[in-house]
């Protein structure tokens, strides 16, 4: 019916989901009556139809491309200021920044940018806490990334102050971004900037952002459920064995809460020691020397002793980034028009509720904690110090630097009681809260010292008066302030009942069914009966709980060898490199061996039964020498390789065991083998060659031993194979086979 048509394109214009249309004019509309009317039979489909057609008429019928040139045509010369950049496939920059014309495949490049004026101003405010800068996917059928730039607001919810679309995000596209908003904002100045572990988001920014002053450098801070995560990823992909999994993530994520440097050096030295010796570690071991290990003051949480907002995870982009998909249902917009439309209808969202933030007088994010510090000084003030001037003002005084402050009362009860967010949580300031009194003192907060000292003095005086005297004159009694918080805590039920109001009334009490001990009969609840049972499941790697990680902060701070000192940071960031050499110089207290001073001592041959060996040649057997002992060595001969296992070692350590072993058998020494298998590569195995090699050898020579040892090595790689005479028998020894 055409009546019924034109209600359901109303309520579309309105923005009223089609689901709720449709059960207004079906479910909702047959519940009182039998009678089905033909607009009772209306579908999800026919609303979609028509919701599609309204859109096209908005649109005005055309292409993506083209419905969006249209929109920025039909914005003013005042909106069109909003626009940062704006650069079309196949054409070149028509708002912004020529430079995306110069770029390498600019004719594909695609750039849309906008930034409203109060965006530019709480960059301003915001960037003196953290600039949070992060991408997401999947917001467009094309592929195009957005680009956010947030700040955290003084109640703690994050604000988008910037935003580019684009189908590159390479360093040059985000350098011009950068860029941008630097010309449009130049004396920004950034405390901090908070970014994933990418390649390009940093160092764009820093080069557009450099400061020669190391003072006014932003300082860049990652992630820390990034790090986390990539941690996390890298413990199974790298690590096989499940018990030392868990044990190498928990002692990182211990490492990572550490708040003291001393103790973090402490903790990292010992991290990398472990990481060296445990077995199944050397892929991991060189993948947290590569990218963390050398960047400490980016992710350790000891180096964030700075003002930030509190702000270690970039979770406010991401929640930014859920809202949106959630706008979206999900599902990539088809057209990058609505999206456009749908990220400025946020953002006018966003101000909207940070505006009312500000006028109701909500609490900032760091409220209650001051709020109770400063409770804690107010107490702390002589009651001598409180003058009573008159029936709404007081006189607060402080030491000859603060001077005198007077209180006001403004109201003698809230007059705001739905809006009323700052109060004081102390007992003996029942009742306060930021509508009640003025002070003159320079404290930002509604409720400062002085008023929680007048207020829990006031209280005292309408309920204790008579018992403690309190005068507000200048001829108070001496009464300290001790005195009365002692009054207050044993008094506590005066003060309860005298701040509720007179109509209350205290509920009957429950009559006792049960006895107290006995428990309570189990509620009926819904539960999950199949399972798939084809589905892989992941490996899960938790992190530790508080007593487990109470064992490993006390087991990776244990004292150790490796005297590591971190220096407190002096306006510059330290640079995590400077442990890593540290623990790199003592690694040396690890190895079992004693440094070789001179040439002499190295190359000298030690004999040992009738078997020449070298301290160089013992040495390789020490993983754990430092990299400058190592290139000391390499210096004496440059054949050195640390755990490299030279054949005179072979022939060794075979010759102890078979003489400790007390048998008839007999050691082939590797040099004899050696020869025998380069001859026989020489030759490809002929058969002569062969027959030739098995005549140095006789048979007969060899029939009185039981068990005949012959190691030899094959690409690098030492076999040992046992002849067992007697038994007829050859045995091969391969550790990797």
């Amino acid at each position: 019916m055409p009546e019924t048509r034109a209600a359901v394109k109303k309520l579309l214009k309105d923005g009223v989901n089609p689901n709720f249309i449709r059960r207004k004019f079906t479910i909702e509309a047959i519940k009182d009556t039998d009678i089905i009317k033909k607009e009772n039979l209306m579908t999800s489909k026919q609303i979609l139809q028509y919701k599609y057609h309204l859109l096209r008429k908005e649109r005005g019928f055309c292409g993506d491309a083209e419905s969006l040139q249209n929109y920025i045509n039909s914005l003013s010369a005042k909106e069109k200021r909003f626009i940062l950049a704006y650069k079309p496939q196949k054409c070149n920059t028509k708002i912004g920044d020529r430079g995306f014309d110069v770029l390498p495949d600019s004719d594909d490049l695609f750039v849309y940018g906008f930034q409203t004026d109060r965006q530019l101003k709480l960059l301003e405010e915001g960037a003196s806490r953290i600039l949070c800068i992060d991408s997401t996917h999947n917001t467009n059928r094309y592929g195009f990334y957005l680009f956010n730039l947030l700040v955290p607001d003084e109640f703690g919810k994050g604000f988008i102050v910037g935003q580019f679309l684009t189908n590159k995000l390479t360093k040059d596209v985000m350098i011009l971004f950068f860029k941008i908003i630097k010309d449009r904002c130049p004396n920004l100045r950034v405390n901090a900037v908070m970014t994933d572990d990418d390649k390009t988001t940093w160092p764009a920014f820093e080069y557009v952002f450099h400061c020669s002053d190391p003072n006014l450098r932003p300082r860049h801070l990652l992630c820390k459920w990034h790090v986390v995560r990539a941690i996390k990823k890298n413990c199974i992909n790298r690590i096989k064995d499940n018990k030392l999994r868990k044990e190498v993530f928990g002692k990182f994520i211990v490492l990572l809460g550490l708040k003291s440097s001393t103790e973090f050096g402490i903790g990292l030295s010992n991290f990398l020691k472990d990481l060296r010796h445990m077995k199944g570690l050397t892929s991991f071991m060189k993948y947290f020397e590569i990218f963390y290990a050398n960047r400490c003051s980016k992710w350790a949480m000891c180096f964030r002793n700075f003002y930030h907002a509190n702000t270690d995870t970039n979770m406010f982009v991401e929640s930014y980034h859920n809202k949106l998909k959630r706008n979206l249902n999900r599902r990539s917009n088809a057209r990058v028009h609505d999206l456009i439309k749908l990220l400025h209808e946020m953002e006018a969202e966003r101000w909207l509720e940070l505006s009312r933030r500000r006028l109701v007088g909500e609490p900032h994010v760091d409220f209650q904690t001051n709020s109770d510090n400063r409770h804690q000084k107010g107490v702390l003030i002589s009651v001598n110090l409180v003058n009573k001037v008159s029936d709404t003002m007081f006189e607060v005084e402080c030491d000859k630097l603060e001077g005198k402050y007077f209180v006001t009362r403004v109201s003698p009860k809230c007059m705001l009681p739905d809006h009323c967010y700052y109060r004081c949580s102390n007992l003996s300031c029942s009742g306060l809260c930021s509508h009640l009194f003025k002070c003159t003192c320079e404290d930002s907060s509604t409720l400062c010292k002085h008023i929680h000292r007048v207020y829990s003095l006031s209280m005292c005086e309408h309920d204790v008066h008579c018992e403690l005297g309190i005068n507000y004159s200048t001829n108070s009694s001496q009464t300290t302030s001790n005195e009365c918080n002692d009054y207050l805590d044993s008094n506590n039920n005066v003060i309860l009942d005298n701040s509720r109001p007179n109509n209350f009334q205290t509920p009957p009490s429950m009559p006792v069914k049960f006895s107290p001990n006995q428990k309570m009969a189990l509620q009926p609840r819904l539960f999950k009966t199949t399972q798939n049972k084809n589905r892989k499941r992941s490996l899960v790697l938790n992190k530790p709980d508080i007593i487990e990680h109470s064992f490993l902060k006390k087991k990776m701070l244990e004292s150790t060898s490796h005297n590591i000192t971190i220096l407190e940071e002096d306006g510059n960031s330290i640079d995590g490199a400077q442990l890593l050499t540290s623990t790199q110089s003592n690694a040396h207290s690890a190895s079992f061996t004693e440094p070789i001073t001179n040439i002499e001592s190295a190359r000298k041959p030690l004999n040992i039964d009738d078997f020449y060996i070298t301290l160089l040649e013992l040495k390789s057997l020490d993983l754990h020498i430092s990299e400058d002992e190592e290139e000391k060595l390499k210096q004496f001969d440059r054949f050195f390789t640390k755990g490299w296992l030279f054949d005179s070692v072979i022939d060794l350590f075979i010759h102890i065991n078979v003489k400790n072993n007390n048998d008839d058998s007999l050691l082939i020494s590797s040099l004899y083998s050696q020869i025998i298998i380069e001859q026989l590569k020489i030759s490809n195995n002929s058969q002569f060659e062969l027959s030739k090699c098995v005549e140095r050898f006789p048979i007969e020579d060899y029939k009185s031993y039981s068990n005949i040892f012959i190691p030899c090595c094959i690409n690098s790689h030492w076999l040992l194979i046992v002849v067992k005479v007697r038994e007829k028998k050859i045995i091969f020894f391969d550790l990797y086979n």
